[in-house]
């Protein structure tokens, strides 16, 4: 009967952060997506917004105590600044995509495509990095338990974000 209890109440909490998850994906892309040049003030507002629900999240998910958190806390808190930098890097590439998508040329595609690359590769190696961190400072089982959530968080946020822009020669 408790695991019962258990598995209903984690469903009820992803039922609640995919929620919280999509609203700030509207809130924080959906007046970015097409935003003008001039915009790394704006970036600052929202993931500075998104940053303090993520952090509610993050902790009502990884429920640590002790030492244990004090620890993750340190540890999240670098990687939320590395996490930003990407995410601004990230913006700026979509930026691009969005003012030269109607008529692009196959120069500007293959810079957008090497950039978006670049920015994948940042942030698989900022998951690699800091899941070494945190294995060594709370479990590996921890560890894997915050990077399935920040996938998740991120796939949802890319996916959200994906519906707003238009393809190629839509």
């Amino acid at each position: 009967m408790v695991t019962i209890k258990r598995c209903y109440f984690a469903q009820i909490k992803l039922l609640k952060m995919k929620k919280i998850i999509l609203a700030i994906s509207f809130v924080v892309f959906g007046s970015m997506a097409f935003a003008q040049s001039d915009f790394s003030s704006e970036i600052d507002f929202y993931q500075s917004a998104y940053g303090l629900e993520k952090k509610a999240i993050v902790e009502n998910f990884m429920q640590l105590e002790g030492d244990a958190s004090t620890s993750f806390w340190t540890i999240y808190g670098e990687y939320e600044l590395a996490r930003k930098e990407i995410g601004k890097t990230r913006i700026s590439n979509l930026n691009q995509y969005i003012e030269t998508y109607e008529n692009i040329s196959d120069e500007q595609a293959e810079d957008i495509t090497s950039k978006m690359l670049r920015n994948r590769a940042a942030q698989e190696k900022l998951y690699k990095k800091y899941f070494g961190k945190l294995k060594k400072s709370i479990g590996a089982k921890n560890a894997l338990k915050f990077l399935e959530l920040e996938v998740y968080l991120q796939t949802a946020i890319s996916f959200a974000l994906l519906e707003s822009i238009p393809f190629i020669d839509e």
